[in-house]
């Protein structure tokens, strides 16, 4: 018979072994490139930021792509970044691939393959669609709230929108994408769940605390190739902006100093002429969750969301829905109000407080939100669903 010590040396490393597993990679990369990921690092009506990954083996890639019917076939290629992480995975070195296609025609789908050398091999045809040029056009695109969830509740989340609503432009996110931004394993699992979709449709992140889990969100910015257009005083990617048709989104780091951004902001909603200003978030202006409240982004943006015609903004990190009244100086103001979202994608929740400014307010329910702007009618609905399909709370504003 072992004795006790012994045994209880067997115990411990069983358990080791046990939390190593569990910190591998269940999705590892391979010479075959895949996690294929769509953004947009400049002007969405002609260009088109595509990115792949692949094991350490494969040192360059391509992407070939056709406009429509053409039988034209061009090649692009790849800048290739090696990425190292030290959390444990069963992948400690990897390549990441991006390409940004220049020269597209607006409002066009292409035809594209990613592919490791011109001789491939080559990923199954997608497809993607430049943004339109004529700002009267219309569209939708989908907000989520924090996923911050297992890949198997993500799954979940993503073939729900993707079903109901394919025809969706693009996706907006509100930060805390992954639960623990510093191991690249979660990351694995938050592309895998979703590559179907975003790759082949763009998709518009938005960094929040749990992005920075461990420090700099080394992965976030290694993941997503994004425009380098943000305030001088941050790195690039943090904070940036996308004009879409008639939309201006302005997308803000919470997680940093809001006063880091707050004269960029201002440059950017003032040079605009956008019909419709979206600002995004992570930490609400405006809370939902009880004993949470961030005095210092009311402080330093509602002053200037409200000077310049901010129609929405949307936020994470309470982890239940709401939307408030069009706010002004905090009261409000049908008129010239700004309205707050907060949503939750994932299925961690906390409790919610019954504030004043509260129009419309669920706990406890995973949401995803779609918002359809009717160029020619100047009309944006907003509409909460529920993972079911059920809506939940609408809002029209005209223009």
């Amino acid at each position: 018979m072992p004795r006790p010590t012994c045994t209880r040396f067997r115990h411990l490393v069983m358990l080791l072994v046990v939390l190593t597993l569990l910190r591998c990679s269940t999705f590892p990369p391979s010479p075959f490139p895949d996690h294929v990921l769509l953004t947009w690092n400049e002007d969405p009506r002609f260009t088109q930021a595509i990115q792949w990954r692949t094991d350490a083996s494969v040192s360059e890639g391509v992407v070939m792509y056709k406009h429509g019917d053409d039988e034209q076939v061009y090649m692009a290629s790849a800048r290739t970044t090696r990425i190292e992480t030290v959390d444990g995975t069963d992948e400690a070195v990897r390549h990441r691939h991006r390409v940004t296609l220049t020269g597209l025609h607006p409002d066009s789908t292409y035809s594209y393959w990613v592919g490791n050398s011109p001789e491939g091999p080559f990923t199954e045809e997608r497809t993607f669609a430049t943004a339109p040029d004529d700002p009267a056009s219309s569209f939708s695109f989908v907000y989520l709230g924090d996923v911050q969830t297992s890949a198997r509740y993500w799954d979940k989340v993503i073939q729900s929108v993707s079903q109901r609503r394919p025809d969706a432009a693009f996706y907006v996110l509100a930060g805390d994408l992954v639960d623990r931004g510093s191991l690249q394993h979660e990351w694995d699992g938050f592309v895998e769940m979703a590559q179907h979709v975003f790759a082949r449709r763009p998709i518009m992140p938005t960094l929040g605390n749990h992005d920075y889990h461990g420090g700099e969100p080394e992965h976030y910015l290694n993941l997503f190739a994004l425009p380098d257009n943000g305030p001088a005083a941050i790195p690039p990617g943090k904070a940036y902006a996308v004009e879409y048709g008639s939309v201006l989104f302005v997308i803000l780091d919470s997680n940093l100093p809001p006063e880091t951004q707050t004269e960029w902001l201002e440059a950017q909603l003032a040079a605009s002429n956008a019909v419709w200003k979206i600002a995004v978030y992570h930490h609400p202006a405006y809370s939902s969750a009880p004993f949470r409240d961030h005095p210092e982004l009311r402080e330093r943006w509602t002053p200037i969301f409200e000077q310049y015609g901010l129609d929405l903004a949307l936020q994470g990190h309470d982890h239940a829905y709401m939307r408030t009244y069009p706010l002004r100086d905090g009261r409000p103001d049908a008129e010239h109000g700004v309205t707050y979202v907060v949503a939750v994608a994932g299925n961690k929740y906390y409790w919610q407080a019954n504030r004043d400014y509260v129009a419309a307010r669920y706990a406890g329910t995973s949401t995803y939100q779609i918002i359809e702007i009717d160029g020619p009618a100047r009309r944006l609905t907003y509409t909460a669903y529920n993972l079911d399909g059920k809506p939940l709370d609408t809002l029209v504003i005209e223009k």
